[in-house]
């Protein structure tokens, strides 16, 4: 079994990116907090009390060592297939969300029309031969602001 690296901060950070999207949709919105097989972050509801609708997943990534003449953001390959396989079992949007130079873009996962180059790349700073995969290579421009998307 693979070590899991997500710490403290790291959720702290998601739970900030979280509530920021939320903050600039509309009211009467909330999230979940997944568990781990679900490979995504959150799920997005609505409605009171211990049973509420679910209208949405969301993936967040919070890429500090993102530099401003980066053009894309990377996504790996395993991430985006749970990703859109949660979306085609429920019906429901996934979304990857990315907060990166100063700012938060969201994606919706889709199949994707365009297609996204793919690279064999990941992490190096923990000399975990685990964390290269094959990656999409998704250009910045494709995220759009997280507001009124849900």
């Amino acid at each position: 079994m693979r070590p899991t690296y997500e710490s403290e901060e790291d959720r702290k950070n998601e739970k900030e990116i979280i509530q920021y999207i939320l903050s600039v949709n509309r009211d009467g919105l909330s999230y979940r907090k997944l568990p781990i097989n679900y490979h995504m972050d959150y799920a997005v509801t609505e409605g009171e009390g211990s049973f509420p609708k679910v209208i949405a997943f969301v993936e967040i990534k919070d890429k500090r060592s993102f530099k401003p003449n980066y053009k894309h953001i990377m996504c790996d390959v395993y991430k985006w297939e749970e990703m859109l396989m949660t979306s085609n079992a429920t019906c429901l949007p996934c979304w990857y969300a990315v907060r990166a130079g100063g700012g938060i873009g969201m994606i919706a996962v889709v199949p994707m029309i365009t297609r996204f180059e793919v690279r064999y790349g990941g992490r190096t700073d923990r000399d975990d031969p685990a964390d290269q995969h094959p990656c999409l290579k998704i250009p910045v421009e494709k995220f759009k602001k997280p507001i009124d998307i849900f």
